[in-house]
């Protein structure tokens, strides 16, 4: 449907080109024909009206190709922005899966925490920091200090992983810290994810 609608819209803007073309042709056939009929007095007389009316037709023939070059212009404006518009509105959703799928995975990682599961509470955390990650690299989304806050957690997650390994040598882990930690995670994701939503929604 859009490859016929562009067709068609093709077609009709050559339609302003091809009347002028017929224009000039018929106005250059009466000129010779007319040369060939009148004698020279009435022709130096025809000629100057026919100067006239050439230049009248090219001044209304540039002033059209203007108005459409102006149109045109405008056309690309318009779809430049609504091509910004879109792109920004994707962005917001994609921030908003993120900070949804953040959310669950943290859940997750307390239950795995709790239950002293860490191979599955590093997978988890690991999961967790690609997502602060991928909402860190759209700033426009988020505030400069919820861009903060966002990098805090990523080096906390960090730590978090250097810590589990040390378990193997018997190192404590403070299990009720982490678990607290992970909750402040949540209503962070679950704040951001709010104050985007309503601003999408109002947008």
């Amino acid at each position: 449907m859009s490859g016929y609608r562009d067709e068609t819209r093709d077609g009709l803007s050559i339609v302003p080109h091809m009347v002028w073309s017929v224009l000039f042709a018929v106005g250059l056939g009466a000129s010779v024909i007319l040369g060939l009929l009148l004698s020279d007095r009435a022709l130096t007389k025809l000629g100057f009206i026919f100067g006239c009316i050439g230049l009248l037709v090219s001044v209304a023939g540039f002033g059209f190709t203007i108005w459409q070059l102006l149109r045109t212009q405008r056309a690309a404006d318009a779809a430049t922005e609504a091509l910004q518009t879109a792109r920004k509105e994707f962005a917001t959703l994609d921030v908003l899966g993120e900070l949804h799928i953040m959310r669950i995975t943290s859940e997750s990682v307390r239950e795995h925490v709790v239950g002293l599961r860490w191979p599955s509470a590093n997978f988890g955390y690991d999961r967790l920091r690609e997502k602060l990650m991928r909402v860190i690299s759209v700033p426009e989304q988020l505030t400069h200090e919820e861009s903060e806050i966002a990098k805090d957690f990523v080096a906390h997650i960090l730590g978090v992983s250097s810590e589990t390994e040390a378990l193997a040598i018997g190192d404590p882990f403070d299990v009720v810290r982490l678990t607290a930690r992970l909750k402040e995670l949540e209503n962070f994701a679950l704040q951001v994810e709010y104050r985007i939503r309503d601003q999408f929604r109002g947008s």
